[in-house]
């Protein structure tokens, strides 16, 4: 099990840190990981908030600028969060189907048969 990230992170107004190691945007469901891929992938700080309606303008500039002065420890954060995420995915996975997901495969698989 990949260990919590978040108590290394200082703390920040516009952040919530949960018991999980998650860290969200205040009052948002948006994961600080979410909105800094968009950010890295090019996404600019005032058009943040068009991609991610929940947060404000002011959130999104205060963690562009808290990003920037935090990058390293950010840095691993975001890093543990992908690891945590993939293991997460890993173990759905290996979890076994519920009797409606039986079913749902079953029809899917009739109906590319018909």
């Amino acid at each position: 099990m990949v260990r919590s990230r978040n108590q290394m992170l200082p703390t920040s107004r516009h952040l919530d840190f949960l018991d999980t190691g998650a860290v969200r945007v205040h009052g948002t469901r948006v994961g600080l990981e979410h909105l800094l891929f968009e950010y890295n992938r090019g996404v600019g700080q005032n058009e943040l908030p068009l991609v991610f309606p929940a947060v404000t303008a002011e959130q999104a500039s205060a963690l562009v600028s808290y990003y920037h002065e935090n990058r390293c420890l950010v840095d691993e954060y975001l890093d543990w969060s992908s690891k945590r995420a993939a293991e997460l995915a890993q173990n759905l996975d290996k979890r076994p189907l519920s009797a409606v997901e039986l079913r749902l495969r079953e029809i899917a698989a009739n109906r590319a048969h018909s």
